[in-house]
């Protein structure tokens, strides 16, 4: 049986106007976030993948740093996160000022329908599929995306395996982690196993 772990981690929030670039507050707090993981499993971070588009790659190298480990940079997966999907996605009057309260997965479907839901879907399941085929047994992956990137791809993979996903995992905030594990035997479908833990944010300090 083949079996990896993967901790997938949203972005920080962008500075718009600075072309969404992470301010020194989102950094410090990516750095937290690395920390914890650390703490929390005391377990080296073997690679590190994220999307191309700088917001998840600043991120994915505040984690590492807090993290204190050296791992192996994958190339970037414009399929888990590129501007032409997004703006598809945000097309829809509404998407991003509902979604910034209600949760972006939650008004996918609602203000795109199903067709187009399912399409988002089945292709992050399938990049997932890929991903979890390129990396070592046994190692673990760190995954720095998006929004609701993360979300849909829990969703179609605990559906794949007959399994409701808990309401917690349907809103991702900037800078929450997901952990779990997966494992695949023989030329079955991946499986998450059932210690996937959600990881909140650290708290944003207050301005002085």
């Amino acid at each position: 049986m083949k079996m990896r772990k993967f901790i997938f981690v949203r972005h920080g929030k962008p500075l718009e106007e600075l072309e969404k670039t992470l301010p020194k507050s989102e950094l410090v707090r990516a750095e937290a976030v690395g920390t914890r993981l650390y703490e929390l499993s005391n377990q080296d971070i073997d690679q590190v993948v994220y999307s191309p588009l700088p917001r998840a790659i600043q991120t994915a190298f505040g984690v590492v740093m807090g993290h204190g480990c050296t791992p192996e940079l994958l190339p970037a997966i414009p399929a888990f996160g590129n501007e032409r999907l997004f703006a598809e996605m945000s097309a829809k009057e509404g998407f991003r000022e509902r979604g910034a309260v209600e949760g972006y997965f939650a008004v996918l479907n609602a203000l795109h329908g199903t067709f187009k839901f399912e399409k988002w879907v089945t292709g992050f399941v399938e990049v997932f599929d890929e991903l979890f085929d390129s990396v070592p047994d046994k190692t673990t992956t760190l995954v720095v995306v998006h929004s609701p990137v993360i979300e849909c791809l829990l969703y179609g993979l605990f559906r794949r395996q007959g399994r409701d996903l808990p309401d917690e995992f349907l809103k991702m905030g900037e800078l929450d982690a997901v952990s779990f594990g997966a494992s695949c035997e023989g030329n079955e479908p991946i499986r998450v196993g059932k210690n996937i833990e959600k990881i909140l944010a650290p708290a944003i300090e207050p301005k002085a």
